[in-house]
């Protein structure tokens, strides 16, 4: 799978899982301890993330790293 396919894929699950979460992005960033810019482009996919910041947005998301991957 190319780059940019895994970090759309990402992206999609992060808004995904976010919105089922009742989450603003607002609200992500600030459970994260990021800025609203940086889920804006991880959900647009063109920010390829730390592991560090999915694993974070994953435990906020009370999900493991393997379900932000689809």
């Amino acid at each position: 799978m190319r780059d940019e396919a895994l970090l759309k894929r990402i992206g999609n699950r992060v808004k995904e899982l976010r919105k089922v979460q009742n989450l603003t992005q607002d609200q992500l960033a600030f459970e994260c301890g990021v800025m609203r810019s940086q889920i804006v482009r991880i959900e647009g996919g063109s920010l390829n993330s730390s592991i560090s910041t999915l694993y974070t947005i994953a435990k906020v998301l009370d999900v493991s790293i393997d379900d932000l991957c689809g």
